[in-house]
């Protein structure tokens, strides 16, 4: 389908791993957003192996929105295997990947698919940190320095 079209089968991928306190206000937000754009949405929860609730939020979250599809992982992978699967099950459109602790707002995706529709393969969004350095924030930017130093790849600092 070309990114033109006015409608879009758009495909969020969210993994999760024992979010059960946080998965249902994240959809709630997610359906902020969603419910007041034209286009058809799919919702997939990859479940790292939680030892929670998390799963059974996300079923109840299903059985309420079809639009909610929930994967189960056997086990605990990592979140870059639970994010590999969603993306794999995906068949939309446009696809964008989401952590589910609200580290990427929602406001985003509306922009997101706009980008998209004007020809953009790849929608890359960057998280701006105000404030004075923390520790983590130090120790992060002498690791993208690494990683860009020594690989032919270059890892853009917030990127997701």
């Amino acid at each position: 389908m070309s990114p033109k079209c006015s409608i879009l089968k758009v495909d969020l991928v969210i993994p999760v791993y024992n979010e059960a306190g946080v998965v249902e206000q994240t959809y709630a937000d997610l359906c902020e957003v969603i419910n007041a754009l034209p286009h058809k949405f799919t919702i997939y929860y990859i479940d790292d192996g939680s030892e929670d609730e998390t799963v059974e939020s996300l079923f109840t979250l299903a059985k309420k929105d079809r639009r909610v599809a929930v994967l189960e992982l056997s086990r605990n992978f990592g979140h870059q295997a639970a994010l590999t699967a969603g993306l794999d099950a995906a068949t939309g459109d446009f696809v964008i990947s989401m952590d589910a602790d609200g580290q990427h707002p929602p406001s985003m995706i509306e922009e997101m698919i706009a980008l998209f529709q004007q020809g953009y393969d790849i929608v890359q969004a960057q998280r701006i940190e105000v404030g004075s350095f923390s520790f983590k924030q130090v120790t992060s930017s002498a690791f993208y320095r690494l990683i860009n130093t020594i690989s032919g790849t270059q890892m853009v600092p917030g990127a997701a």
